[in-house]
């Protein structure tokens, strides 16, 4: 049975049924794992580095060690140096291939080749092609727009057999 009021009618919900029942408190509750795990993953390493910034000890004992200033070095000429050779070459090679000589073409195929080489395994593999002849797989397109591999013994795709 369910309390009734002297005139007969419900009596109204206590304060903590409309607090537990409310939509915000089930919010809460619902997203309650969350915040513990954001809490533990996040809140408490930022907290502990920052406890730990304000130690000057902390830094002392970092600027002496010598893996440190050896890791200061390499990292400041990598960025440095070997960032901006290697940006330096492949505007380079940019320019040279975009002159318009045969063997420049040649080269840019080159380049190329082993991007195309990896697309066509993956696009063959993904299709359940094989290449049991021992040479590289061609792909073609069916009628049906499906990719299939040449040199296979069968057309049809693994999934489908």
């Amino acid at each position: 049975m369910s309390p009734t009021t002297r005139e007969g009618g419900r009596r109204a919900p206590s304060r903590v049924a409309l607090v537990l029942h409310s939509r915000t408190t089930q919010g809460f509750l619902f997203t309650a794992p969350l915040l513990i795990l954001f809490a533990a993953f996040v809140i408490y390493p930022l907290a502990f580095g920052v406890w730990y910034a304000l130690d000057a000890d902390s830094y002392r004992a970092l600027f002496s060690d010598p893996t440190f200033r050896q890791t200061v070095v390499n990292t400041l000429w990598y960025v440095g140096f070997a960032v901006n050779v290697k940006l330096f070459l492949a505007l380079l090679l940019s320019g040279i291939l975009d002159f318009q000589f045969a063997w420049i073409r040649v080269l840019a195929a080159l380049f190329l080749i082993p991007w195309a080489v990896r697309r066509c395994r993956a696009s063959c593999r993904s299709a359940g092609c094989s290449t049991r002849s021992g040479g590289s797989s061609t792909i073609s397109s069916a009628s049906s727009g499906s990719p299939r591999c040449r040199g296979s013994p069968s057309t049809t795709p693994r999934s489908a057999r």
